[in-house]
Order: structure tokens, then sequence, then C-alpha cells
């Protein structure tokens, strides 16, 4: 598959924390009565990576009977300084590609196999025409050949556009060749940061439409996973 798995859950999950008490985002996220979403998403990323690491930290000590993946404990300071110290921690690996996955963001199981089969470098995305998700999610724009061409960030002002979905396959030895830099604003290692860099330097980004993605804080899909009975036990439904 010449692909490693990286799946990032090392983080608070602040977007989640609006909508639940702490004790009910603790169990969805880690723990869950029959399956966490934690588990949800290392199921659906086990048959499509070679080796699959989990980034943890916060909450830590929930994880349990995970010794199908590589687990590896990061303070997180932004998920490319994830990237960063796992470059590190892995220099003498033989995959070429790592697929970065959020733990607290869903897509469909072709979504993952679409993305893994990939040999370029670059993001997932959707294209929404919802100003709420516009401005909360990083525009990327793409032309015809869906190559990324320009990178706008959050609050671009756009009405519609192609927003990333917290997904992203790197190219190793791209990652080797970048700056890991604090940004500024929000004072941590940014992914959009390091891929402009590559944008720069010439490297080709591709852009990977997918079919669904989800926050677990969109309250709306709750209620879809409730009646699809999705992950309804997990929420002690």
């Amino acid at each position: 598959m010449d692909v490693d798995g990286l799946l990032l859950a090392a983080g608070k999950s602040t977007r989640t924390a609006p909508y639940f008490v702490q004790k009910c985002a603790v169990d969805v996220l880690f723990r869950g009565k029959v399956k966490s979403v934690v588990r949800h998403q290392i199921d659906m990323l086990l048959p499509l990576v070679d080796k699959l690491y989990v980034v943890v930290w916060w909450m830590k000590g929930l994880f349990e009977g995970l010794d199908d993946v590589k687990v590896l404990e990061y303070e997180p300071h932004g998920i490319a300084d994830v990237w960063h110290r796992f470059m590190n921690d892995t220099a003498g690996a033989r995959s070429r590609f790592v697929l970065s996955v959020n733990a607290d963001d869903l897509h469909l199981p072709s979504d993952y196999e679409m993305l893994a089969s990939k040999k370029v470098t670059g993001v997932s995305v959707m294209y929404s025409e919802d100003k709420k998700a516009i401005n909360d999610s990083c525009v990327y724009k793409v032309d015809s050949d869906m190559n990324v061409v320009e990178i706008l960030g959050k609050k671009s002002g756009l009405e519609s556009g192609w927003i990333g979905t917290g997904c992203y396959l790197l190219e190793r030895r791209l990652l080797r060749c970048v700056d890991f830099v604090v940004n500024e604003h929000s004072g941590e290692v940014e992914p959009d940061d390091v891929l402009k860099q590559l944008l720069n330097r010439g490297e080709t980004v591709k852009a990977y439409p997918v079919n669904t993605f989800v926050h677990v804080d969109d309250v709306s899909v709750l209620s879809r996973m409730y009646r699809e009975a999705v992950l309804a036990k997990s929420f002690g439904q």
C-alpha cells in the first residue's frame, strides 16, 4: 500500500465542547458503550494502511484495547507540529505517504479508501454553499484539474467554495523540505502554512473531493446517526 495512517486524537476537541457536557464528550470520542468515535476511525483506516499510528495526549489514559495500532504520545501544538514530530520519530519508515486524519471528523470509508489510493500529496475537500462552513473552514482555490492553486484560509469572505475536511495525504519526502514554524496568529504550527510552502516550491498539491464530511459536533448529523444506529449506543441512546 505504501501508506502509513496517522490518526490525530491528542487534542481536547474544542469544537465538540460547546455541544456536550465534558463527560459526554469523553464518552463519545474515546470510550463509547459499544464503540467510540476513535475506534470507528481505527477500524476504517486499518485495512487501508501498512501501519496505523494514533497520536494521544489529553485523556490518554482512556485509550485501551489499541493493540492493533502504534500509540504515540505528543502534547499537541498544531496539526503540522504533529507531522513534524511524527516524521522525526519514523525517519526510517519505508512508506512513501502518510494519511493524516482528525479523530473528531468523520468520513465515509470510501473517502478514506479513495484518499489512501492516491500517490500525490493532497487535501480532502468538499464544495460548500454554507456561509458558516466557509468562514469556519480553510478555503482552497483549485483549477479545473483539481490542483490547489491558492490557499485562502478561514474567513475568506466567499459565499461558497472548496473547504478542507481534515484529511491530508502527505508524501514524506516533501515534508522533509519544509519549515515547521509557529503561526503568529494561532500560536500553533498550521498545516496550511506547510502546504503554502509546497505550492511556493512549485510542488503539486491535489484537492480530492469527498462524499461525506461531518464534525462530531454537528447536531443534525448526530440526529441522523441516532436514526441510523451508527453510533447510537456509543452515545448512550
